[in-house]
Formats: C-alpha cells, structure tokens, sequence
C-alpha cells in the first residue's frame, strides 16, 4: 500500500522515462565494461564453454528483440513521416 501511495503523485511521463537515460555515461560505460569483463571472465574459468555462449546468447537475443523494432520504427518514420520526434 506505500508502495502505491508513493507512486500516485507521478505522472506517466515521468514514470515511464527509460533510467540509462537519467544516468552519467561514465557510469552507463562503467556498468557495460563491468558486465562484458564478468562474462568473459567466467568463460575462462567455466570447463564447457557451451554454457557461456548460452549464457551471452541470452543477452544478446534480448538486445535484438529490442533493436530491431526500434531500428524499423525509425526507418518507417523517415519513409512515410508523420511521426512525432521522441526521445
């Protein structure tokens, strides 16, 4: 119930902003470099690395799930206009 009181008075702009956005890029890069070195790192001490790749693979099939949507909005903005610029 706090939970919802303290969330009422925001407005969905606002809630729904992206938080890498908000963030410093040191500390956007910082936290990328963190991660790849984490992942690499555990390949090299993981016997099969079969579970690595399951594991990269993973992240990578969520990143394209996200790019490649966003990548054919843009060119479809710019082929047929009419679209509001958004961040």
């Amino acid at each position: 119930m706090q939970i919802k009181a303290s969330t009422a008075n925001i407005d969905q702009t606002k809630a729904n902003k992206m938080a890498y956005k908000d963030m410093k890029t040191s500390y956007y890069l910082i936290c990328v470099l963190v991660f790849y070195s984490l992942q690499v790192g555990t390949s090299l001490l993981v016997n099969d690395i079969s579970i690595m790749f399951d594991f990269v693979s993973a992240f990578a099939v969520s990143f394209y799930a996200f790019l490649f949507p966003a990548w054919f909005y843009e060119l479809a903005a710019k082929k047929y206009g009419g679209a509001k610029k958004c961040d």
